[in-house]
């Protein structure tokens, strides 16, 4: 069984508060431009994500290369 933890990103998704907020946004439509595009503009370390084993334990420095 798998169990899905992720969380939504949106415009001003809560996150780390020195960091430039989270950014939705689109700007091409189907209807004027034949395509959906939207583009994101996020940190690394917004929503869901996995942090390396070097953020906790420095003697795996070599696992960030």
């Amino acid at each position: 069984m798998v169990y899905d933890l992720s969380q939504p990103v949106f415009n001003n998704v809560p996150q780390w508060p020195r960091f430039r907020p989270t950014s939705v946004t689109t700007p091409h439509l189907t209807a004027t431009e034949s395509a959906n595009v939207e583009r994101i503009t996020l940190m690394t370390h917004t929503g869901t994500h996995i942090d390396a084993p070097y953020h906790f334990f420095p003697e795996y420095w070599w696992l960030q290369r």
